[in-house]
Parts: C-alpha cells; structure tokens; sequence
C-alpha cells in the first residue's frame, strides 16, 4: 500500500513538472498594442533577424538527473529498524481499531436495548394513565346502598316496602 501511494505521488508529481515545463517554454500572448506577427527588419539588418529566430525556436528542457549516494551500513541498519518499528505501529494501530470496532458493536447493542426498554417504560405507563383515568371515572359516581327495608303494606298479593337508601360515594 506504501509502494502504490509513492507510485501515485510521483505519477502526480510527474504530470505537474510536465504541465509547468510545458507553461514555462510557451511564448506569452502579444500585449493589445502589439501585433501578433513579428515585425518585417529589412534584409541588410541579418542581426537583428537571428536574435527573432532565436527567441522563436523551442529549445528541450535540461534534465539533471540526481543520484542518491550509496548508503553506509549503520544507515542501512537504522533505515531497516524503522521499518521494523513502523511495521509494528501498524499492527498495533490495526489491533487498536478492531478494538475500536467492538466496543462500536457494543454501544450499539446497549443503545438497542435502551431503545426497547425505553418502549416498554412508555407502554407500562400509558396502561397506568389508563388505569387511573378508570378508577377516577368509578370513584366520581354515587354509590348507595340500602340502610334498611321495612314491608309496610297489607295486601298480599301487592306487598309494599319502605326503603331507606344510603350514599356511600
């Protein structure tokens, strides 16, 4: 993965040095005031003529190619160790993350249960609202009960009875 985000920096800087070298060598536009065509010098002033030519004529990039010096043995060995030692960054960076990772899972189970026990709270309650509103509708009614009852009639076959009631709500 290194190698492959090296290779594509340098792909990158490539096409740069490429775009700014190919800026660089182009000529820049002729001002408002000046044509686009390059004045006429009559034929006995040649001087003048060649220095024209010159400025027209694209020369190639210099390319200096630079070479790294050949390592010592201690820098070998210290350039090894560090890849030792970042090798086990990264892995421990790797076991940090999946630990990470986990403990994501975990947060994520307790919010699902807090989710359904916060559903379950809120289902008990309404049932309790309920209940209450029942019990509030019983208690306002009026209950009575019959304090005593006396048969006061004399016919038997159309008996009469007192009856005396009591409030008890």
């Amino acid at each position: 993965m290194l190698i492959a985000r090296k290779s594509t920096v340098a792909a990158v800087l490539a096409l740069f040095l490429v775009f700014v070298m190919q800026a660089q060598s182009q000529e820049p536009p002729p001002s408002p005031g000046e044509s686009g065509k390059p004045e006429q010098t009559s034929p006995g002033n040649t001087e003048n003529h060649t220095d024209n030519n010159q400025k027209n004529t694209k020369r190639p990039p210099t390319i200096i190619n630079v070479l790294a010096p050949p390592k010592t043995e201690a820098e070998a060995t210290e350039e090894r160790r560090e890849r030792e030692e970042k090798a086990l960054l990264d892995r421990r960076l790797v076991d940090l993350t999946k630990d990470v990772a986990i403990f994501t899972g975990g947060l994520f189970a307790a919010t699902i249960a807090l989710f359904l026990a916060t559903g379950a709270l809120w289902w008990s309650t309404r049932r309790l609202v309920k209940g209450a509103e029942e019990t509030a509708e019983r208690q306002l009614r009026a209950y009575i009960a019959i304090e005593t009852a006396e048969r006061c009639g004399g016919h038997p076959l159309a008996p009469q009875f007192l009856l005396r009631f009591k409030n008890c709500g």
